[in-house]
């Protein structure tokens, strides 16, 4: 397929066949856990490749009976699925009317109750989690750090949990209610983690020549005192 094909959200014939394909490989995702999934690998700090989450997604079974046509066809699914996730989430919506917004902003695939089994946003959480573990000790300090972070974390812990706290269940009408709590906490995590990336690679750039005050230039620092007997001084370089 071609670039602006592999862009094409999925309709929902071709999510029907999605599901299809996956249930011939043992141990794969249903789609509500794949988007999840997807999702937590979007908004996440590290880029993950397919090769990485496709064991996920497929299971680590092998089934001979697959097809090459099915193999190639349900990879170009996924990609267009990864896509259209990828597409939902900006650091600014700022220029977007609310209507155009709610047509291009990330919603998640939920199945209805009735027909997936479990309750509302449950098996969806179930993939954000199975995201997450993707994530490093450094990446968990940084969104501990940040309250909005946890509450956001928090409510997908209760979809998956079914429990707002220990001995207090998420009821069916309280998951209903929150959806949209979730979407834009979704937001929020994408755009902090944009914003962390930012100040750590900043922070990591090498100091250039220019950059460096003259040795008879006041220092930087605000002492107040030349460079070359402050920050510059011979015993304080390294």
């Amino acid at each position: 397929m071609t670039a602006p094909q592999l862009e094409t959200p999925l309709n929902d014939d071709e999510l029907e066949e999605l599901d299809t394909l996956l249930d011939r490989y043992p141990g794969s995702c249903a789609i509500e856990e794949l988007d999840g999934l997807f999702c937590a690998l979007i908004i996440g700090p590290e880029t993950i490749l397919p090769s990485e989450w496709l064991p996920v997604v497929l299971g680590e079974e092998e089934d001979g009976e697959i097809s090459e046509e099915d193999t190639r066809r349900v990879f170009e699914l996924l990609i267009r699925h990864w896509n259209s996730v990828s597409a939902g989430f900006r650091e600014d919506w700022s220029g977007v009317s609310a209507s155009e917004g709610s047509e291009l902003m990330y919603f998640p695939y939920l199945e209805d109750p009735l027909d997936s089994g479990w309750p509302l946003a449950e098996g969806w959480a179930r993939g954000f989690r199975d995201g997450m573990d993707w994530l490093e000790d450094q990446y968990w300090d940084a969104l501990e750090e940040d309250e909005e972070c946890v509450a956001v974390l928090n409510l997908i812990a209760a979809f998956d949990t079914g429990e707002k706290s220990p001995g207090h269940p998420l009821t069916e009408n309280e998951r209903d209610e929150v959806i949209s709590l979730l979407v834009a906490g979704l937001q929020y995590l994408y755009v902090f983690w944009r914003r962390y990336l930012k100040v750590v690679n900043a922070s990591r750039e090498p100091i250039r020549a220019e950059d460096v005050p003259g040795r008879n230039e006041e220092c930087p620092c605000g002492s107040g005192k030349k460079y070359k007997k402050c920050c510059g001084a011979p015993e304080k370089l390294h």
